[in-house]
């Protein structure tokens, strides 16, 4: 059986949504693109709309026949332009490795041609453009997640589950038999995307992992899902009880602070869109991004899964990830923030996770 999907995709909600109210956010990161491309008009955009995790709706501008003709006819000529530079430069590909534009390319050794990973000919001979074969990372001897113990009454993660750290776990061959009965529907634990770990991001959060994929890497490394104080799940409303929420306390230093650093914003403690990085970093990179000393990143980077859901069905059920990701502004890398994403989502790129114990 192919591995349960949800057709409303990481869910992303405001404090207050009903589930009705919640967008269908699959691209919700891609929000802030839209936002800045196109200016909105004031009749149809209201100010909560403006939010970063919410898809916004836009309103097409009222344009005469000539206005539109002469739009058209400008956009025709940019993308000729665009065209015609392309075919003369380099550009990086999404690993950040460079393809070169249309037409044969002539050196010692051949010149790299076609479509990613495809090298082009040898001995001098010119070969079609292309980009670099692909070059996985080296993950020999990686290990867990430090331990950071809080005065709390528990412990958590340093930082969320790197690529490599979850790769040396997958390279152990675990078994999917034997999860708990929620998690049965689920016939794999590798990443549905971003996979296998390009050379250069091994010590990045991994990504594209499901709810259930967490809690069995977290299970076997002796650990469980970030859930409630004293064991088991946390209760769906008490996201932000720091006497329920081990997630919560562990963010907010026992509920004292609204970001993991202290009360108040600083877009350069954390790698969120104030960084203007659009990518995520190494875990544990990012000085000034500290609850606890030693703990990391609670804020921005990517979202992590939560033990917190809104039933205990299987994958359909809601679960929470905390903290934002690099795609987002303020309000989501609040300790506070409130978002959910179905238990099944295994295909988006900024959802990764950490563990406690």
């Amino acid at each position: 059986m192919a591995r349960l999907r949800n057709a409303q995709r990481a869910r992303v909600a405001r404090p207050g949504f009903t589930p009705s109210e919640r967008p269908d956010a699959a691209s919700f990161p891609y929000g802030f693109f839209a936002k800045s491309l196109v200016q909105p008009h004031s009749h149809c955009m209201t100010k909560e709309r403006l939010h970063a995790t919410y898809r916004p709706r836009w309103c097409a501008p009222r344009m005469s026949a000539w206005r539109l003709a002469v739009s058209a006819f400008g956009v025709s000529v940019l993308l000729l332009a665009l065209v015609a530079c392309s075919s003369d430069s380099e550009s990086p590909n999404f690993w950040g490795n460079t393809s070169a534009g249309s037409g044969a390319q002539s050196g010692t050794g051949g010149a790299l041609g076609g479509s990613t990973g495809q090298a082009g000919a040898a001995g001098g001979e010119a070969g079609a453009a292309g980009s670099t074969p692909f070059v996985p990372e080296d993950c020999t001897g990686s290990a867990v997640s430090e331990l950071v113990e809080l005065p709390l009454g528990f412990s958590i993660d340093a930082t969320e589950v790197t690529r490599c750290q979850y790769e040396a776990w997958l390279a152990t061959n675990p078994s999917t038999a034997g999860q708990i009965p929620l998690c049965s529907w689920n016939e794999s634990y590798e990443p549905a995307c971003e996979w296998p770990t390009p050379a250069g991001l091994g010590k990045h959060p991994v990504v594209c992992v499901d709810w259930c994929d967490a809690v069995a890497y977290c299970t076997a490394a002796g650990r469980r899902l970030c859930g409630k104080i004293g064991g088991g799940g946390n209760e769906f409303g008490s996201y932000k009880d720091a006497a329920s929420s081990q997630w919560y306390a562990a963010c907010s230093s026992g509920g004292t602070n609204l970001f993991p650093y202290g009360p108040t914003l600083d877009e350069s403690a954390c790698n969120g869109v104030g960084q203007w990085l659009w990518k995520t970093v190494e875990a544990g990179s990012l000085e000034k991004c500290q609850s606890y000393p030693g703990v990391y990143d609670l804020s921005g980077n990517v979202w992590e899964w939560e033990d917190s859901c809104d039933n205990n069905t299987g994958g359909t059920d809601d679960c929470h990830i905390r903290g934002g990701s690099w795609t987002n502004f303020n309000f989501a890398s609040q300790c506070d923030a409130h978002n959910v994403s179905d238990r099944a989502n295994d295909d988006n790129i900024i959802i990764g996770f950490r563990c406690c114990s």
